[in-house]
């Protein structure tokens, strides 16, 4: 009978091909305590919304972890038994954005590497005992960490503490000490800059 229905309403198709702006990680300290890392990154704009893709490797970069729930702009790597965060690790964390049809963003990466472990301490003078008149005795050592860096020198001389944070070069350290007649007694060690001792 060729009857029509009223005409609905013209539909719209809206097509959205460009990516968001890519969320950018924050600067991470290029060594850091054994212990959870945080990673954290600026907000993505796009005209639709967007939520994080983050992704986190421990081997260097060989093989990735892609948290279960992610929500904000950061994401808190936690030490565990079967992934403890040693000395040595270097932890790396990449992100990105992805709009509500699926367009991502570039990626934003970040690392920091664990240092858990303290300087390595060597007395070079005296290497024995020695038996002097002097009125005085230089002591030296060399501390040598090879991670964030040595901080400061702790000498204990009878009794006495005492920091030392000139070094004379290649890391090595010297300090002198008046000497009282009988046994007179030195110990040192060193502190890096994250605080882990020699000792």
């Amino acid at each position: 009978l060729g009857n029509e229905s009223a005409k609905s309403t013209a539909g719209h198709v809206f097509v959205d091909l460009e990516a968001p702006t890519p969320p950018i990680m924050n600067p991470m300290p290029e060594y850091s305590k054994k212990g959870p890392i945080t990673f954290t990154w600026s907000a993505s704009s796009d005209d639709l919304a967007v939520e994080y893709r983050f992704q986190y490797s421990l081997d260097g970069g060989e093989n990735w972890s892609t948290p279960v729930e992610l929500t904000g702009q950061s994401y808190t790597v936690v030490p565990t038994t079967e992934e403890p965060l040693d000395d040595g690790t270097v932890v790396q964390g990449r992100v990105w954005a992805v709009d509500a049809v699926g367009n991502p963003s570039m990626v934003s990466e970040a690392s920091t590497t664990i240092d858990d472990a303290g300087p390595v301490v060597t007395i070079t003078n005296p290497t024995a005992a020695v038996t002097t008149n002097a009125a005085k005795f230089t002591y030296e050592w060399t501390a040598i960490d090879a991670g964030c860096g040595v901080d400061y020198c702790t000498v204990v001389f009878n009794g006495g503490e005492h920091r030392v944070t000139a070094t004379t070069g290649g890391g090595a350290y010297a300090w002198t000490g008046a000497l009282i007649e009988g046994a007179n007694t030195f110990e040192v060690w060193a502190t890096d800059k994250l605080g882990n001792k020699s000792k």
